[in-house]
């Protein structure tokens, strides 16, 4: 069972829970996925959740060709909040992070 909407929502809570004892902590999410879902929330149910809580989701999508329906759907997600998708794929996978990283800090 592959359900990363919903997963999406229990990271986006446990943020939240925890932005209570640290408030000036800048939120972000990273999820890691092949696109793959088979079961749970579909994007546009929780779209507009995400959108409220507006803390960017960055997704690395693993093995997806650019422009493929689950890279479409990826980059959907990462642009509710501004953020991006990463093709995990490529050569300089560990740049592209590192430069994230250097550029939200």
């Amino acid at each position: 069972m592959t359900i990363p909407y919903d997963a999406v929502l229990v990271a986006l809570k446990m943020m939240k829970d925890k932005k209570e004892e640290v408030p000036n902590a800048k939120m972000m999410l990273f999820v890691l996925s092949d696109g793959a879902q088979n079961c749970g929330y579909d994007l546009d149910r929780i779209s507009p959740i995400i959108g409220g809580l507006r803390i960017p989701v960055y997704t690395i999508g693993y093995d997806l060709n650019e422009g493929s329906p689950a890279a479409n759907e990826l980059q959907r997600l990462s642009n509710i909040n501004e953020a991006s998708l990463i093709n995990a794929t490529s050569d300089d996978i560990i740049n592209h992070m590192r430069n994230l990283f250097n550029v939200q800090l």
